[in-house]
């Protein structure tokens, strides 16, 4: 499609304007498509964002984030994420918290 994700001036996705999350779907081929193709054709750098302003944190979850497996992970498998949030969630106390998964 030419007109999405959104692109700047080169042509290139433009970073920041357009999101994808995760879902069981995406992981019935492993992964592999929404990993690669999707996520790097989104100029984004992980399957789970936050998006925010001066009062607010929208937080993009991934909840599918086991890579690999459909059937569940580890606390070990999702602390990347969970460090992440809670990252996000300390640095700015003074925002309110809305968690998308």
């Amino acid at each position: 499609m030419k007109n999405w994700p959104l692109r700047d001036a080169s042509g290139k996705p433009a970073a920041g304007r357009s999101f994808s999350m995760n879902g069981n779907h995406e992981m019935y081929s492993m992964g592999r498509y929404y990993f690669t193709t999707v996520l790097d054709g989104l100029g984004q750098e992980a399957s789970y964002f936050t998006l925010a302003n001066d009062w607010w944190q929208i937080h993009g979850l991934d909840t599918a984030y086991v890579p690999g497996s459909m059937s569940g992970g580890t606390d070990a498998s999702i602390q990347p994420q969970w460090n992440w949030l809670v990252d996000k969630i300390k640095a700015n106390p003074q925002r309110k918290n809305i968690l998308l998964s």
